[in-house]
């Protein structure tokens, strides 16, 4: 029997997104026991889309007092969720421009886990090559993985999570899965990438702004310090820094001066919600504004 779960989506001004994203969850033949969306929104753009539907499970809306970043909503609302007793094994993660392609993708990742000691399952992951720090893509149709990719519908084993702890909400933005994902191999517990044609997983917008440069290197930065030790950090360092200058050339001053801050933070320690408040964030594959 295909075992229980419930789904948490982080959304911030993208109302439309959310609509397709729940209702493309709520068409699952293997529904979840329920939902609940974290809304970064101040203007709680939210709460209309909730409500203006009937949903066959229920969706609960979860504002947050500010923009928490994804890390921030994913962290509140798993929290919320994993005090529920209908929480079931499992625990799906959504950004809110994740919209499941067809009907049997969540119940087929969930009958194919092999074992009781996975702690996840996705469909993109990628392995972390020592001791350079360089991240490999898992390809084929099942592989072991260090860490799940956020929008390949990574699905949690709520044991492990209890285990482990949940989504560094300091981090902010980028590179959650893989803080989250470390954690768990480092306890023991392996994560599992299952390829499915039939859901193409989006790539990150492929334009560069300085808030969200600024905010993947600090994560980047601070995630190798804890996990991977002072030699992968020197060699990460060396790498971001180089792209600085890259940057400098291509993308302008604005990018590359976040990077360099975001490098500077990192280092210090200086997390949470800092030089840089994103005021939107277009769904995957627009331009980012």
């Amino acid at each position: 029997m295909t075992p229980g779960y419930c789904a948490v989506v982080v959304t911030f001004r993208r109302p439309e997104s959310l609509r397709v994203t729940l209702r493309s969850v709520m068409a699952q033949r293997h529904r979840p026991n329920f939902v609940v969306v974290a809304d970064n929104d101040s203007g709680r753009s939210a709460e209309r889309i909730i409500a203006e539907e009937t949903w066959p499970v229920p969706v609960i809306n979860l504002p947050m007092p500010r923009n928490v970043g994804p890390a921030g909503g994913w962290g509140a609302a798993t929290r919320y969720a994993g005090q529920r007793d209908d929480r079931g094994e499992w625990l799906l993660v959504l950004d809110d421009d994740d919209p499941i392609r067809h009907p049997d993708v969540v119940g087929s990742l969930l009958d194919q886990v092999p074992a009781a000691d996975v702690a996840a399952v996705g469909l993109k992951g990628a392995t972390v090559i020592r001791p350079f720090g360089l991240l490999r893509r898992v390809h084929g149709p099942m592989g072991p993985a260090d860490y799940l990719s956020g929008g390949g519908l990574p699905l949690y084993r709520w044991a492990a999570l209890d285990a482990a702890g949940g989504f560094d909400e300091s981090l902010f933005f980028g590179f959650e899965d893989l803080d989250i994902g470390l954690r768990l191999r480092a306890r023991g517990w392996s994560l599992l990438a299952v390829d499915d044609a039939e859901q193409p997983v989006a790539g990150t917008n492929p334009r560069r702004t300085p808030w969200r440069e600024y905010y993947k290197a600090r994560a980047l930065v601070t995630i190798v310090r804890r996990h991977l030790g002072p030699t992968v950090t020197t060699l990460t360092l060396i790498r971001l820094g180089f792209g600085g200058a890259r940057l400098l050339i291509t993308d302008g001053g604005k990018v590359a001066t976040a990077r360099l801050l975001g490098i500077a933070d990192g280092v210090r320690g200086r997390l949470g919600v800092r030089r840089y408040d994103p005021q939107g964030n277009p769904p995957k594959g627009e331009p980012p504004s």
